[in-house]
């Protein structure tokens, strides 16, 4: 390092020579396969100049490669990790200079990495602004968009059909309302079906399924969906909620019991799991266990109209049945 150079970095004044020179000794390190080295180089030239676009880019560059070259070795956690540490260089790539095409692109995929699909599109759009007709890449990159924008469309009709499933019509609901629901679930289920097809591993889809069912009065069709979601997520305490729920409606009062209890371990501050636990207990006569979980659910949650019929109810029966 010359006299000049080293006295504008004691002045902490950039120094856009210095910073070429270690950006070109990182490239040809690059090159021989040194990548690790080639990252050093790089991180010196930001050391150099903070405001040069392309050592910023390069230090992304190599972490990128880094991340291809160790992914498969590499936990879920690690991933994001080592993503996370990519991102934020090719942000400021593209803050000191808008027009770097290959800081675009590398965003792009990053994001898409990362599950930010809504970015990732919009990267990958401005990629393919800027670069050239005759860019090899462009191919490629356009059907990467389209899978992109078609897997937001399927994520929002998923949403969208979660959503139908777990609205609940008011009390007072009039007959227009109530057909109007039947349809949207009717809808909300064959999304549902379509998407289980793409990935019938997943079990919220099998839970979201299993509520349509049982709205649409399918019980057995939905006990076999929230059975299917509990094989694969035996933790998923929404389908035990609702297999309870079964198991209730059918009067099978020891089953729906043993699920309640199961429920709440997974959700012990849940007040609707709670009080249908106390619920349980009230059908078996075990009056003072189902006094003990309907009042605290009441407590957690006071204003919730189904927790306080269920506590006028047990009051009925405690004045009617409940020994001495």
């Amino acid at each position: 390092m010359g006299l000049w150079s080293l006295l504008k970095r004691i002045a902490g004044r950039p120094d856009r020579v210095h910073a070429v020179r270690l950006l070109a000794d990182g490239v040809r390190r690059a090159r021989d396969g040194e990548i690790e080295a080639a990252l050093g180089f790089y991180r010196r030239a930001v050391r150099a100049d903070e405001g040069y676009a392309l050592a910023h880019l390069n230090v992304a560059l190599a972490l990128q490669d880094l991340y291809a070259r160790d992914q498969a070795t590499l936990t879920a956690e690690q991933c994001a990790q080592r993503l996370t540490e990519i991102a934020p260089e090719l942000d400021q790539a593209l803050e000191l200079d808008p027009t770097l095409t290959a800081a675009w692109l590398a965003r792009g995929y990053v994001l898409r990495a990362l599950g930010r699909d809504q970015g990732a599109v919009s990267d990958l759009e401005k990629y393919l602004e800027l670069a050239s007709p005759k860019d090899a890449r462009r191919e490629q990159v356009e059907r990467d968009r389209a899978d992109l924008q078609r897997r937001i469309q399927l994520g929002e009709q998923r949403r969208e059909a979660i959503a139908a499933v777990s609205a609940e019509l008011p009390r007072d609901a009039t007959g227009d309302q109530e057909i109007a629901q039947q349809l949207a679930l009717e809808q909300a289920l064959e999304r549902l079906t379509e998407a289980i097809a793409r990935e019938p591993d997943d079990a919220e889809l099998w839970w979201a399924t299993g509520v349509a069912r049982r709205r649409l009065d399918e019980p057995e069709a939905a006990r076999a969906a929230f059975e299917r979601c509990l094989e694969i997520d035996p933790d998923f305490a929404a389908a035990v909620r609702e297999l309870s729920t079964l198991a209730y409606r059918d009067q099978q009062y020891d089953r729906a019991l043993e699920l309640a209890r199961r429920a709440h371990q997974l959700q012990p501050t849940n007040a609707a799991v709670i009080c249908n636990l106390g619920v349980c207990h009230m059908e078996l006569g075990h009056y003072s266990e189902a006094r003990e979980y309907i009042e605290l659910a009441a407590k957690l949650d006071p204003d919730d109209p189904i927790i306080r019929e269920c506590l006028a109810e047990l009051a009925k029966v405690s004045a009617t049945e409940e020994p001495a």
